[in-house]
């Protein structure tokens, strides 16, 4: 190929423009091991080694700088430009320094986390986008008024009914209530009781009121509630804060602090490596094995480096599977899928989702609203619509969760909700769950169980589906009782120890003699 005045050579990777994010195929090639030359567009690099990298460079303006690509694993091109002395108006007058930039094929920008960063005040410190909470106010009012003119709409409407006008707002009145509540707490984080007083972190109250079936339910209902209310705030917050999705970017914030962090590792690892090489004092025997060391050591660092990239490049997938679902539109400007369907469906299967934020609460991993954790987790790649619940956000992809440790390790209970249901195996001891999992909890903490459900409400009803159907919080109340806390308010029936059939209802200590109907196959705390 003939480029300006620099006679012929040959690209061993070119930088290929039909797709703007490369493909895994596309990445493999540019990384290849013989390539001695890169060309992104017209524009051509040479290979060399940079802070313990493989880069490719070229000369920037004829004037010192330099400008530095790297093709990452999860396909976006890394630029560098470094320069020294002054550099006139491109970086606003500074004498000397170094800007890192993402691309995508094409020469666009991609932006891969919002522009303003908080930390959550919960024991993980999670790099969280903030909610604008004057534009959460006005989307909590738009709601609860579209909501309310629909009610008047639907009764004056129906002639069965034959409501007059006084009725009709007796109605709504009582119906809003509950919703306009709900609604309310999407944005909030703190609690307040009965008497209007706050409601002390770790108390039974606060870990009753976390789990309110009031908030968190998930029956299907004809009307909205539960559930259905703050994922549909949550959406339509989205949508008023980025018109058609415009400036809408993921929070992929911890890996990309993952691999800020792994980058810097390979600068330290670089020089200290370089400085060796150089060292005068060392015999070149010393040299020679210090160097197999850190040669080992940058690799592995280079691998930690590309796994983080490739774990990037999921949840960038994940979040446009979110984004598609939540923006696109058709031929007319409409929404492909309303608010109102996305919230309806992603209650029907939220267990999961809401269950890891309940525990995170709880245990103070996390001190976010509802309504922050959604939209974050949103945007990090860690939901996206099901494989049966396809206009619904509720795929867990597992990075916000409320646990560690999963007990037991290992089980046979295969993956996929019909095949889980299921499943035929026996659920966990009571006794197993005692002394391997609550023995050391303390009052306030809580843990996740997966359960199987559908017998709760009926002993004498045939299990066609004995495996485990649900997720909900357990915790352990000021006496060190565990006490029950499904956010969906089924009661279990029992038999005591009379073989006196009782029931186990919301916020109640879980007798001895209840945890087999619990039906409990899995553990997380």
């Amino acid at each position: 190929e003939n480029t300006s005045n620099v006679g012929y050579v040959v690209h061993n990777y070119a930088i290929s423009l039909k797709e703007a994010i490369l493909s895994s195929t596309e990445v493999a090639k540019a990384h290849g091991k013989k390539e001695v030359e890169l060309k992104w567009g017209e524009k051509i690099y040479t290979k060399t080694s940079r802070e313990g990298e493989t880069v490719f460079e070229r000369d920037y303006d004829g004037k010192g700088t330099k400008e530095y690509i790297r093709v990452t694993k999860d396909g976006f091109i890394e630029q560098k430009i470094k320069w020294n002395g002054q550099f006139g108006d491109f970086m606003a007058g500074q004498l000397s320094g170094e800007k890192t930039k993402y691309f995508n094929t094409r020469g666009e920008e991609v932006l891969l986390q919002p522009v303003k960063l908080v930390r959550d005040g919960g024991s993980q410190k999670l790099p969280l986008d903030p909610v604008d909470m004057k534009l959460a106010n006005v989307t909590i009012e738009n709601v609860k008024s579209d909501y309310e003119k629909q009610l008047r709409a639907d009764y004056a409407n129906n002639k069965k009914l034959k409501l007059t006008p006084d009725q009709i707002h007796a109605r709504v009145k009582a119906e809003v209530e509950i919703y306009n509540r709900v609604a309310d707490r999407t944005f909030k984080n703190s609690y307040v009781d009965e008497k209007g007083n706050a409601v002390a972190f770790g108390s039974d109250e606060f870990l009753k009121q976390v789990a309110s079936p009031e908030f968190n339910g998930q029956n299907s209902t004809k009307k909205p509630d539960g559930m259905e209310i703050p994922i549909k705030v949550s959406i339509e917050y989205l949508r008023a804060k980025y018109p058609d999705g415009k400036g809408y970017v993921p929070n992929l914030a911890p890996w990309n602090e993952k691999i800020a962090g792994h980058k810097e590792n390979l600068k330290t690892l670089s020089i200290e490596l370089e400085t060796t090489r150089k060292n005068p004092d060392l015999s070149e025997k010393a040299k020679s094995t210090f160097e197999k060391e850190m040669l080992n050591k940058i690799s592995r660092e280079t691998k930690e480096l590309h796994s983080e990239e490739n774990a990037r490049r999921r949840r960038m997938e994940e979040f446009q599977k979110s984004s598609e679902l939540i923006f696109g539109k058709n031929s007319k400007g409409e929404y492909n899928v309303s608010s109102d369907v996305i919230a309806k469906q992603t209650k029907t299967a939220i267990c999961r989702v809401d269950t890891n934020y309940l525990q995170s609460r709880a245990n103070g991993r996390m001190e976010a609203s509802f309504g922050d954790y959604f939209v974050n987790k949103i945007e990090m790649g860690d939901i996206r619509p099901g494989t049966e619940q396809t206009k619904g956000l509720v795929w867990d992809n597992g990075y916000l969760k409320g646990y560690e440790k999963t007990y037991p390790e290992k089980d046979a209970i295969p993956d996929g909700f019909n095949a889980s249901n299921a499943y035929t195996g026996e659920p966990l001891s009571h006794e197993y769950i005692h002394q391997q999992v609550t023995a050391n909890m303390k009052p306030g903490q809580a843990i996740q169980v997966w359960v199987d459900t559908d017998s709760y409400g009926d002993l004498y009803r045939v299990n066609t589906k004995p495996g485990p159907n649900h997720y909900f919080k357990i915790g352990m109340d000021e006496k060190g009782r565990l006490f029950y806390l499904n956010h969906t308010n089924q009661t279990v029936q029992y038999y005591d120890s009379n073989s006196r059939l009782q029931r186990l209802e919301y916020g109640q200590p879980i007798p001895k003699e209840a945890w087999p109907y619990l039906r409990i196959f899995r553990v997380y705390k």
